[in-house]
């Protein structure tokens, strides 16, 4: 059979595995591609050449809840880590979401405001008391949501419930993420009709993605003294040249962070083009040498930046996300200061961190600031135009094993300079790296060296920016 579900015995996954045959009882077998959906049985070795949702090594991360916790906790998600009884009461919720989750994205919500948990079995089920919410109901269901999402791809899962709590102070708590949920009513429809269609998209095998890549790029201005002069003194908050949200000291009228949003192409070569030309645009507004234009991972202590690669014209599936995460954050990590880098992943910069966007499309959050030249620049995006092509491709995600994970939070170069030498190898089998394979040679070529992007230069003087009465193109971005 084309699809199987792998289970052990659950009414919920024979209900799925009937209503998926029927989809394709008149296709013809050896037309058809296999995907195995795991419902628990771990033990069962993930079957060769099928496309697995829930991998074997996946559920058995997130078979006991303990573990679940342990893990999540040392990626900066807030769990009940200690004992489940004394810690659970001492949380003092105020109310819970069970939200699922199905290839990288909130189904819908589901919230309660009972505040008691069930502390000797696991959260598997939605009870009858919950109500469901849109995912945009307010800014604590779109929190949730995104926490779900962030807690499911870390453990690894195509699919899971995840189970949410509110503390006293708006904070939110993973208090479970099961990878067997209990379908009945509501809960079945979501995830039946999400199952269905991704076998539909399977079976009719479409081409290749051909993306439109775009960027929402951030940096910083450093005055003669060292210290921040805001953004927002020099450039607008909105348009081609603006301003991030983010403010200063917590005053609205004062925003430290400059961006850059060119428009967006169907070439990473014409994409960079852009960005010069925004960089140009902002040159006019902001005409002086007495700041520095400085970009990276974090230029200066409590403000993280990112270079966001905005990808239209593919969904963001999970297989998507962990090709985006082993192919492009893991080098881009290889080349940021380690230093900052470390800093600014405690709370940005997660792994699988994108945010869908209201015109269609996607933006992938994970790097820092890749801005500090034009060579990384161009690097980094025929890599993700390469990536996005391929990622049916690319089936490697290192990060499976915790502990790799923790060597990219902690920036642990000894633990990813290896990984990145097999994933490379793999990036240049591809029929699209030819291709770019001279803008692409400077990320093998740094890392070998052990080379990273330099956080102190002017961004103006790596791309050849005009600035009044000052040498242009004397610094490389590598340090």
């Amino acid at each position: 059979m084309p699809v199987i579900v792998l289970h052990s015995g659950q009414a919920s996954a024979k209900r799925l595995q009937r209503r998926l045959a029927r989809m394709v009882e008149d296709e013809e077998p050896s037309q058809l591609p296999s995907v195995v959906i795991r419902w628990g049985n771990p033990e069962v070795p993930d079957p060769r050449g099928s496309t697995v949702l829930n991998g074997s090594n996946a559920v058995h991360r997130a078979s006991v809840r303990e573990r679940v916790w342990t893990l999540l906790a040392r990626y900066g998600i807030h769990t009940p880590k200690e004992s489940p009884e004394s810690e659970i009461r001492r949380l003092n919720l105020v109310r819970q979401y069970r939200i699922p989750v199905f290839d990288h994205a909130a189904l819908s919500c589901f919230r309660s405001e009972d505040r008691n948990i069930w502390i000797n079995r696991r959260l598997s089920r939605i009870r009858e008391d919950y109500v469901e919410f849109p995912e945009e109901s307010d800014r604590e269901t779109v929190r949730a949501c995104r926490l779900a999402v962030r807690a499911t791809h870390a453990l690894g899962l195509d699919f899971a419930l995840v189970s949410l709590g509110v503390g006293p102070k708006g904070r939110l708590y993973v208090l479970d993420v099961s990878p067997t949920p209990v379908l009945n009513g509501r809960l079945f429809d979501l995830f039946g009709d999400a199952f269905a269609s991704y076998v539909e998209l399977c079976v009719r095998q479409p081409d290749p993605p051909r993306p439109i890549l775009g960027a929402d790029l951030e940096f910083m201005l450093r005055g003669q003294t060292g210290k921040i002069v805001p953004a927002s003194r020099y450039f607008p908050r909105r348009g081609e040249v603006g301003c991030d949200d983010r403010t200063l000291h917590g005053n609205a009228g004062i925003l430290p962070l400059a961006e850059i949003r060119p428009a967006a192409a169907a070439s990473p070569i014409r994409l960079v083009r852009h960005i010069r030309d925004a960089l140009v645009e902002a040159a006019r507004l902001c005409p002086t040498r007495k700041v520095k234009w400085i970009a990276g991972s974090m230029p200066f202590r409590g403000f993280p930046i990112g270079g966001h690669i905005h990808v239209s014209g593919v969904e963001p599936g999970s297989r998507l996300v962990r090709a985006l995460d082993t192919y492009i954050a893991l080098p881009v990590a290889l080349l940021e200061d380690p230093g900052s880098a470390r800093v600014r992943r405690q709370k940005y910069g997660f792994l699988g961190d994108i945010r869908r966007k209201s015109h269609g499309g996607f933006e992938y959050r994970t790097p820092g600031s890749w801005l500090v030249s034009p060579e990384i620049s161009t690097a980094v995006l025929c890599l993700a135009d390469i990536v996005v092509r391929h990622h049916r491709e690319l089936k490697e995600w290192p990060f499976a094993d915790p502990e790799v994970q923790a060597a990219f939070y902690d920036s642990d170069r000894s633990v990813l300079k290896p990984i990145f030498t097999t994933v490379w190898k793999q990036l240049k089998e591809l029929s699209s790296y030819q291709m770019y394979e001279d803008y692409l040679s400077i990320i093998p070529w740094m890392i070998e060296q052990d080379l990273t992007w330099d956080e102190s230069v002017d961004i103006r003087d790596t791309w050849d920016i005009p600035v009044p009465g000052k040498k242009i193109r004397t610094k490389t971005g590598v340090r």
